[in-house]
């Protein structure tokens, strides 16, 4: 019998199996139950209405009435009620993020990165991106193993939006650092969101005496009043960049190098015929998406298939378990790199649409092609993979291999 969508305070089975450690290992079954059984499911463990269907997902996601002005949300879910007081700071910074912002703020914002991830200005970027993994993979070669997380997933990406930025790259071990512990927002989000800011505050200082050829000089000389950007904000969208330029990025590639390691046939299909390489990122980054779920608060009461949500409520789109309704494609849970062009939804959709993307793209399409052709015979070391355990983001903390 299906399980009805409410906010009754009962929790389910459902909400045990969302909240078990299994989920983070395989969160598929759990969304084909959802979609099944109850595609509005009000969460009672989550506080959060899910949607699991394509068309609910799409719908929402390019829906005014659903707010990104999710700060306090946001630390309601991570933070016990009793800490808001302490973490203050923390709620003003967050308050600044373009993801966590609505129209017309959100357009000056976005306005302001926009055209430093234009496809053209990204193309221009694939020498550079080529030239990292060359240096990230000769010491793998050497070795013949490697944590493809540590070793290459991580450090493309962190270097390229570095540099990109107009940080120093050398740093990115902090950066990895900074989003080990935001991402999860555990009790070190605002100690790591303080030692973020102060260390931007002193690049910003030096970009200001001596600008150069980079974003972050750029974001500090705008071309009119409307789209100049406070120090919080400029702050704010740095630090966006930084865990958000390489967090999703490396979870694309990792996450899409062990659905070909597990599915040889399709690996096989890939290294015979490396022009598919396109295509077949699409598939990948459908069949196992980086983000899994984004949310927005309602703004009003708004009716979501069979469910009444109520001004306040907090609605999560889930990214990973749209991507793979039946409704979209066909044998959704298969793996198949030859698939036409799909419409999952891994970026999001509408105004809050990963700015990032063409660079996710070319850097994930520039990985696994680099991957396969230097490394075809690459075998899994080990299938006791662990996930971190965040609602949000699908992310190995580690993918070791062996090379030949």
């Amino acid at each position: 019998m299906a399980l009805a969508s409410t906010s009754s305070g009962a929790v389910t089975d459902l909400d045990q199996a969302l909240t078990d450690a299994s989920f983070f290992a395989d969160p598929y079954s759990v969304y084909r139950r959802l979609r099944t059984e109850s595609p509005v499911y009000w969460s009672e463990s989550l506080r959060s209405w899910l949607l699991t269907r394509h068309a609910d997902v799409r719908v929402a996601l390019l829906d005014e009435r659903l707010s990104g002005r999710r700060t306090g949300a946001f630390m309601d879910e991570h933070l016990p009620r009793d800490w808001q007081d302490a973490v203050s700071p923390l709620r003003a910074q967050l308050t600044s993020f373009i993801g966590f912002s609505d129209p017309p703020d959100h357009t000056r914002l976005r306005r302001a990165v926009n055209r430093a991830f234009g496809t053209g200005v990204v193309k221009r970027m694939q020498p550079r991106i080529e030239q990292i993994l060359s240096e990230l993979v000769e010491p793998m070669r050497e070795a013949n193993q490697a944590d493809l997380v540590r070793d290459l997933a991580f450090p493309l990406p962190a270097i390229v939006i570095a540099e990109t930025l107009g940080v120093p790259a050398a740093d990115r071990h902090r950066f990895k650092q900074w989003a080990d512990d935001f991402v999860p927002f555990i009790t070190a989000g605002q100690l790591t969101l303080a030692a973020m800011r102060e260390y931007l505050s002193v690049v910003a200082a030096r970009k200001r005496r001596e600008p150069a050829n980079d974003l972050l000089s750029a974001l500090l000389v705008a071309d009119t009043d409307r789209d100049r950007l406070t120090e919080e904000e400029l702050l704010s969208m740095c630090m966006t960049m930084l865990i958000g330029g390489h967090e999703t990025t490396t979870n694309a590639i990792a996450n899409g190098i062990l659905a070909l390691l597990r599915h040889p046939r399709q690996r096989r299909l890939l290294i015979e015929a490396p022009a598919r390489i396109g295509i077949a990122v699409e598939e990948l980054l459908r069949f196992d998406a980086p983000l899994q779920r984004t949310f927005r608060i309602a703004t009003q009461e708004i009716e979501i298939g069979d469910a009444v949500v109520r001004r306040g409520q907090v609605v999560s789109m889930m990214l990973g378990a749209a991507n793979r309704d039946p409704a979209i494609c066909a044998d959704p849970d298969a793996l198949d790199v030859t698939r036409p062009p799909n419409r999952h939804l891994s970026f999001g959709q509408g105004i809050h649409y990963c700015v990032g993307a063409p660079l996710a793209r070319l850097e994930t399409v520039l990985a696994i092609t680099t991957l396969l052709r230097d490394f075809p015979l690459m075998a899994l070391a080990s299938e006791a993979l662990e996930y971190q355990p965040t609602f949000g983001l699908r992310a190995l903390r580690a993918l070791p291999v062996v090379l030949s």
